[in-house]
């Protein structure tokens, strides 16, 4: 893996030729996934249920096109769609759905589970 470095290393091309084919078994799924707070009976059915919720997103994640579209469409003032950008995201994003300033936090299922169990409450009072 030493020779994946960052974006601009032209050593990028040279591990997708040595690498062939890729195979056409799933090795792994990006599911997008909503979570909530326990106890919460919100479930995602399709954007309408979006709207009635506080989302908690990142900044410059490509999540799908439907959802993508509505995150843009919301005004950034609206309390509707909230937008993190920075270090750590997701663990803030998180820690804002256990401290009651949104409803619902967006990613994919495998980030959440992961970032789940290495968690740290800010500010629990």
């Amino acid at each position: 893996m030493n020779e994946i470095k960052n974006t601009k290393n032209s050593n990028l091309s040279t591990v997708a030729e040595r690498l062939g084919k890729f195979t056409k078994e799933e090795l792994a799924r990006n599911l997008l996934a909503f979570y909530v707070k326990k106890g919460n009976t919100w479930r995602f059915t399709d954007l309408d249920s979006i709207k009635q919720i506080r989302l908690a997103t990142i900044g410059g994640y490509d999540y799908r096109k439907w959802l993508n579209d509505y995150i843009q469409s919301t005004p950034r003032n609206s309390d509707k769609v909230q937008i993190l950008l920075g270090d750590l995201p997701l663990q803030r994003n998180l820690n804002k759905l256990l401290l009651d300033r949104v409803d619902v936090v967006v990613d994919t299922e495998a980030a959440i589970r992961w970032e789940a169990k290495h968690i740290t409450i800010e500010n629990e009072s």
